[in-house]
């Protein structure tokens, strides 16, 4: 029996669950329920594969304060007039249907939900959390604060350079459709192991080039994992995968 070990980058994998479940409003299938994400990613797995570990990467996001000392102490990076803008944009209610919060308000409701996603992963069989970190880059035209994911790409590139250079596993499978993943999926290759590309179909194929230093590609419809995960009430033990689902 193989022994796999899956790697996730969860800021690109849950851009493209977010989508789909936007676009159809019949699933029921939930990002941050834990017995959700585990039957996902054992629906990616076959019968003759034994699960080694599920690397999660993410950030904590910064607090609202951090937010906005970053904002008022980064005078070398912000000039007044940005800073007018940024308090403007951060502390204006948006009025969107019944809401009526504030950008700072929508801020801190997301820091608590990712937090409590974070924890609860923690405390979840076969998760290993791997946190990077969040900073504020600049401010966009309108005040608004671009944060961006640090750190994240490099923590990947090194525990999946580790698991191979020291053979753990058989094979990776990588949910992520970024193209910086190519040379540590080289790395995997040369190093022996089979090396996977998954993601779900609504959100298209890989890059081509991503495809090129994988050995197999597995694309699943989330409608078909949302069907089957409501008939098994979610137990993952009960997955019955055959490589002709993958095509």
């Amino acid at each position: 029996m193989d022994k796999v070990a899956i790697f996730v980058d969860w800021q690109n994998l849950y851009g493209c669950l977010s989508v789909t479940l936007r676009k159809d409003r019949s699933l029921v299938f939930d990002c941050n329920n834990m017995q959700h994400l585990t039957y996902f990613f054992h629906s990616f797995l076959l019968p003759n594969e034994r699960l080694f570990r599920i690397f999660l990467y993410t950030a904590l996001p910064m607090t609202a304060d951090e937010v906005e000392s970053f904002c008022i102490n980064s005078r070398r990076y912000i000039g007044t007039s940005e800073l007018g803008l940024f308090q403007k944009y951060w502390f204006t209610p948006e009025v969107n249907g019944n809401s009526n919060s504030s950008p700072k308000a929508k801020h801190e409701y997301t820091y608590e939900m990712a937090r409590g996603f974070q924890e609860n992963l923690m405390k979840s069989d076969y998760f290993s959390l791997r946190l990077g970190q969040q900073r504020c880059q600049n401010l966009e035209s309108n005040g608004r604060p671009n944060l961006v994911q640090k750190q994240v790409d490099m923590l990947i590139g090194l525990d999946i350079s580790h698991v191979s250079f020291h053979r753990q596993v058989d094979a990776i499978i990588v949910f992520s459709k970024d193209t910086d993943m190519v040379p540590v999926l080289n790395v995997a290759r040369t190093s022996g192991l089979h090396t996977i590309v998954a993601t779900i179909k609504e959100s298209g194929f890989p890059d081509i080039k991503l495809q090129q230093y994988s050995d197999f590609r597995r694309i699943l419809p989330l409608k078909m994992i949302d069907a089957e995960g409501q008939r098994d009430s979610w137990d993952h033990e009960t997955i019955k995968r055959v490589t002709l689902d993958f095509r």
